[in-house]
């Protein structure tokens, strides 16, 4: 039987991951940066893909010059 907590549990590990692959590109993304990148999605749900990348953006990226590098693992994700 799948829950609502083992359904949470594994897109945390998608969201995991996808924060891992956004570092492997380049982006200094930090554990505050995927904790906070978790909390960001919990809050606009994972169904707005426009909205998980806005939220990538605020708590992933660094600055500007990371935006580029997060949008390529994004498409690629």
């Amino acid at each position: 039987m799948t829950t609502a907590t083992n359904m949470q549990h594994d897109a945390d590990e998608v969201l995991l991951a996808f924060a891992r692959a956004v570092r492997a590109a380049g982006v200094p993304v930090t554990h505050d940066r995927s904790a906070s990148f978790l909390e960001a999605t919990a809050l606009v749900g994972l169904g707005d893909v426009a909205a998980v990348r806005t939220a990538g953006h605020a708590t992933l990226c660094a600055g500007p010059d990371d935006l580029h590098r997060f949008d390529q693992v994004f498409e690629a994700f």
